[in-house]
């Protein structure tokens, strides 16, 4: 009878483990994930200046971030040898002597790492209530003088708080453990046309990929500043695809690829099979295969961006 008691006990201390584990227990870092972007063109005479601001943010259990990447894309229209972010130039974005007049002598990488860390635990409404003000005409929106985050960045965060936002905004679920961003810039200066293509993964234990996004912010000029998936029906690649037989609009290939990337590991993403179809379509899926079956359009900027997603992820 003591034996069959102590069967009986065990088994119930397991089961309340089980319990536990399945009611909040779960070692799983982030359970939410979205992105957003912000894109403001401004004219320099005989070309203009595309800044294209990205965020991407993790949530915990509790809805508070636990993961955020923010850069910035500033590209100009007629330069097509510098297509480095904001964050990936370091010290040659050359702000050190500029934020010494602001008393912190911080390059604009280390800034937005600051900020970064700053953010960590903040809700949707705590990044909407960060106190800013005018410091003067060039410098808007730049955290309030004597709160914590102006002890380490000075810079304009007014666009990263609407790109926050926005990735409150298209926030998915996820039960992920690791989440990584990145970005592909190419400047077509005959077009005087900016290209940022943007992926973001969340990842399992394994490396696969739980969610995945990605976008194409095609800029050159202040008329139209909305991403190539953003405009959905308005980008008009309906008809041109016909031709390829699947008669799909570029955010619904997008999305179709994206539906494919889920449960791949980076290497599979680096294998999908492509072929270069003629001059104006290289690096499509190959034909017969399962991602061209819904997708015809040049991936090879989507697996660089997704490749550097997986590299920083964390």
């Amino acid at each position: 009878m003591k034996n069959f008691k102590k069967v009986m006990a065990v088994a119930a201390s397991a089961a309340m483990v089980m319990t536990l584990t399945a009611c909040g227990g779960s070692s799983v870092k982030y359970t939410k994930v979205g992105f957003g972007m912000v894109t403001s063109v401004s004219e320099k005479g005989d070309y203009n200046q595309v800044n294209t601001t990205m965020a991407t943010v993790g949530l915990d259990s509790k809805g508070k971030i636990a993961y955020v990447d923010l850069d910035v894309a500033q590209q100009n229209t007629n330069d097509a040898k510098e297509t480095r972010t904001k964050v990936e130039k370091k010290e040659d974005y050359g702000m050190k002597g500029v934020s010494e007049k602001a008393g912190i002598g911080k390059e604009l990488y280390e800034q937005v790492d600051f900020l970064e860390e700053k953010l960590i635990g903040m809700t949707a409404e705590d990044v909407k209530n960060i106190e800013v003000y005018d410091k003067d005409e060039e410098h808007k929106s730049v955290p309030k003088e004597g709160t914590d985050i102006a002890a380490g960045c000075t810079i304009s965060i007014a666009e990263f708080q609407a790109a926050i936002q926005k990735a409150f905004d298209n926030m998915a679920e996820v039960k992920a453990d690791k989440i990584g961003a990145g970005e592909v810039i190419s400047v077509d200066d005959a077009k005087g046309q900016v290209n940022t293509t943007v992926a973001q993964v969340a990842l399992n234990s394994k490396g696969e990929i739980e969610w995945s996004n990605i976008d194409v912010a095609q800029t050159s000029n202040a008329s139209d500043v909305r991403s190539k998936m953003e405009k959905k029906e308005d980008y008009g690649m309906k008809g041109v695809s016909e031709k390829a037989g699947i008669g799909k609009e570029f955010y619904e290939q997008v999305n179709f690829l994206v539906g494919k990337l889920k449960g791949m590991t980076a290497d599979k993403v680096k294998a999908i099979e492509v072929y270069d179809k003629d001059e104006d379509h290289k690096s499509v899926p190959k034909e017969g295969t399962d991602i061209a079956s819904g997708c015809t359009i040049s991936i090879a900027d989507f697996q660089a961006a997704l490749a550097e997603a997986f590299e920083t992820a964390k």
